[in-house]
């Protein structure tokens, strides 16, 4: 049986002749051992020192691998392979932000709800993900915006938790909508006084308050009789109850709220 040897650096190859006169070898693919064939063999020769520079190339690359980047590598599967659930890591870091007294109702609503469309580990999630869920709620901007930022401070969370690579997380590689400028619209007396009205009785002062002091809801929810100061004709907003600021506040009470405080 015909046979030839072809030799590529320290690698080499044998390729014999087949009973149908055809040469073959064995070459790999795919880390599967595979047997090619050609008709000549000048053909086969010349395929299968490509196959050989491929793998010797490969080699190569394995073996100038920087240690660093190979342990980073190492670590980085490390993580994926102990990531929690989405699930999991929500509870946990629901449960932190509890701790800090911070408000997780709306929170907590919109991570349950990506957490429902992937129920994986948090280090599968991939920033194409994240937008096709933001893309799917068919909110306006600033919603769209709000949700995204809950996502990335979660997920920033995640990673200083270990739960994910110390690099970019998922959420926040995809960027904010622009949200248009223009004025909120307000409400008439005539519309606020019809909105007064078609409310239950016992939302109508907390809701005279949230409208003729500008109180957001979540400071209004927290307020306690000794705040509100009749005498002063003022409302004072503690720090801990402040959205954001963290800061004390006095709101002036307009004598039409005025009139709702003294009802009460």
């Amino acid at each position: 049986m015909n046979s030839e040897t072809v030799k590529v650096g320290g690698m080499s190859c044998r390729l014999w002749q087949a009973a149908d006169g055809r040469w073959k070898w064995h070459s790999r693919r795919g880390g599967k051992r595979v047997l090619c064939a050609a008709k000549d063999l000048t053909k086969a020769k010349a395929r299968a020192k490509e196959q050989l520079a491929l793998l010797r190339d490969g080699r190569s690359q394995l073996a100038s691998l920087d240690s660093t980047l190979l342990s980073e590598f190492l670590a980085w599967r490390g993580q994926r392979a102990d990531s929690p659930s989405m699930a999991e890591a929500a509870r946990k870091y629901l449960a932190h932000q509890t701790e800090r007294e911070i408000q997780t109702r709306i929170i907590e609503g919109d991570i349950a709800h990506f957490a429902a469309k992937h129920p994986g580990p948090i280090a599968d999630v991939t920033a194409e993900q994240v937008k096709s869920h933001l893309d799917s709620l068919g909110v306006g901007p600033r919603r769209h915006n709000n949700v995204r930022q809950t996502l990335v401070s979660f997920f920033i969370w995640a990673r200083k938790q270990g739960y994910l690579p110390d690099t970019m997380t998922a959420p926040q590689r995809t960027h904010a909508l622009p949200v248009p400028k223009k004025r909120p619209p307000i409400y008439t007396p005539a519309e606020f006084r019809a909105l007064l009205a078609a409310v239950a009785p016992e939302w109508r002062l907390p809701l005279a308050i949230c409208g003729l002091a500008g109180l957001r809801t979540c400071e209004a929810e927290r307020l306690l009789w000794r705040e509100v100061k009749l005498g002063k004709k003022l409302i004072e907003v503690l720090p801990e109850n402040a959205k954001n600021t963290n800061r004390r506040r006095l709101v002036p009470i307009h004598p039409a709220l005025m009139t709702w405080l003294r009802r009460a």
